[in-house]
């Protein structure tokens, strides 16, 4: 099995939850962070997949 996509709770480097493969979060905070929008990322790359 490939995840295209995931969610990984990491707190200074450590595993301290889980990792979502259903339903992962982060985006807008990243986004917020960074100024990058990985959903704009993620969604061209799904289209490749066509």
């Amino acid at each position: 099995m490939v995840f295209f996509f995931a969610g990984i709770d990491l707190v200074g480097g450590y595993l301290i939850g889980d990792i979502n493969v259903t339903s992962p979060t982060g985006l807008p905070q990243y986004k917020n962070l960074t100024g990058k929008n990985l959903a704009i990322d993620f969604w061209n790359e799904l289209e490749k997949l066509k």
